[in-house]
């Protein structure tokens, strides 16, 4: 069997693996009682199983550890200490599912497990190490996996987002030679289109939620897929400096508006609520599902502009992408905040009124 057979039948697998996973967590979590229960802060309104991270987790470490062998002929330290990164932090994430952990202590989990990825990084780019050095590495690193966890607040947002993401990190590895990270990024794609199935289940409820063992886990596992897939031989600049930023947009872009929300609120930024950009989208008169793929949409878009900039070596035009992006963001940042529950509210009480007169 060729390579590329031979990787198509392993994605197949861990499509498989993800789905049957994910059904045998959904079982075990309901009799266990294993559920998240509704919140006024929290979307949902029925309990709902947990821990389905662990099924995206198991799915994908099982592809990374067939794909293993063929990669320690190539010395790779940098997939190794990513890895091992990726294992703890899918470890404090389960801890924290099980029992809430000090916000302090999640910080310093999520900064030591920098540590391994980042050793990998300077033994390999010692250039790279000089420049960036840990604070600017800890600084991406982190701060996406703050956001994918901030991210998962809507029915499939954060595995589909995932998802999209992942593949535009494969396509951009394997369209530079970067097989190892491709079939990587590949893997986590189809472990999370797995947990979507259950999870992004838009005409009724959802059956799991990944916790934060999962989006802990794809926070920082995109974000360093997304440095190595523009980390090698000949790196541009330009790119290390706008592709990795172009792929996770979405998430910065949420994040970024939650943030500047509760701040000019005066509202504490680690409190939870229904004020993330999809709800936001929802509150503007669009269902879940359109809000949801609308966000879907908009990574794939910027996303997909980047991986075809790259390929046509625009990297003028690809430079001048990343701040056209930010500038689009921020309007459409600006756009968003019109709208709360609060507005929602009051425009279906304003829409019950017209009917009535209507019906009248």
């Amino acid at each position: 069997m060729n390579e590329v057979a031979q990787d198509g039948a392993l994605l197949f697998v861990t499509l498989v693996t993800s789905l049957l996973l994910t059904h045998i967590v959904v079982i075990v979590a309901e009799r266990k009682g294993l559920v998240v229960k509704p919140k006024a802060d929290r979307w949902h309104t029925r309990p709902t199983a947990l821990y389905g991270g662990v099924a995206i987790f198991i799915s994908c470490a099982g592809a990374a550890a067939f794909i293993a062998p063929r990669q320690i002929v190539e010395h790779r330290p940098d997939l190794l200490g990513l890895a091992v990164g990726a294992l703890f932090l899918f470890g404090l994430g389960l801890l924290d599912d099980i029992r809430p952990l000090p916000p302090r202590i999640k910080l310093l989990g999520q900064l030591a497990a920098v540590v391994p990825f980042s050793f990998g990084l300077a033994k390999l780019y010692p250039v790279f190490w000089v420049v960036t050095g840990f604070p600017l590495l800890a600084l991406f690193l982190v701060g996406l996996c703050n956001a994918l966890n901030l991210l998962d607040n809507m029915n499939g947002l954060c595995a589909g987002m995932s998802a999209v993401i992942a593949s535009l990190i494969s396509g951009f590895a394997y369209l530079h030679d970067r097989s190892a990270v491709g079939i990587v990024s590949a893997a986590l794609a189809v472990s999370c289109l797995g947990f979507l199935y259950h999870n992004g289940r838009f005409t009724r409820r959802a059956r799991i939620f990944m916790g934060d063992c999962g989006s802990l886990f794809l926070g920082y596992s995109l974000s360093g897929l997304a440095l190595l897939s523009v980390l090698g031989p000949g790196t541009n600049p330009a790119e290390v400096c706008t592709i990795p930023l172009l792929f996770l947009a979405i998430p910065i872009f949420d994040t970024m508006l939650v943030i500047s929300r509760r701040l000019a609120e005066g509202r504490p930024v680690s409190l939870g609520g229904r004020d993330h950009s999809s709800h936001r989208l929802v509150y503007s008169g669009m269902s879940e599902r359109r809000a949801v793929f609308t966000l879907y949409g908009a990574g794939l878009m910027i996303g997909g502009v980047a991986l075809v900039l790259d390929s046509l070596n625009q990297m003028i035009a690809l430079i001048a992408l990343l701040p056209a992006a930010i500038v689009s963001l921020i309007w459409f940042g600006s756009y968003l905040s019109r709208y709360s529950m609060d507005v929602a509210v009051v425009n279906t009480q304003r829409t019950e009124r017209v009917l009535d007169r209507r019906l009248g």
